[in-house]
């Protein structure tokens, strides 16, 4: 498997385990910060609270390759 690396993905998305916590038909916003990679994602209007941490599949794509990670994502509110 592929590590992230130094550089921006041209795309990624994430696929949540639990289908009531986010909002699967709303844009993802992606960004990279430091080499970090930056998911603004909306929650589901099926849920009540947001989740302390996301469990999922990250797709990220650069060029013609496809990578996909089985991740654990700290959750930052606004």
């Amino acid at each position: 498997m592929q590590p992230l690396g130094d550089r921006a993905p041209d795309e990624a998305y994430f696929y949540a385990a639990s289908g009531d916590a986010l909002s699967h038909s709303a844009k993802q916003s992606v960004s990279w910060s430091d080499g970090k990679l930056v998911l603004d994602v909306k929650r589901s209007e099926y849920s009540s609270k947001t989740p302390e941490e996301l469990r999922g599949v990250l797709v990220v794509v650069r060029g013609r390759e496809r990578f996909a990670y089985d991740v654990s994502l700290g959750v930052l509110s606004r």
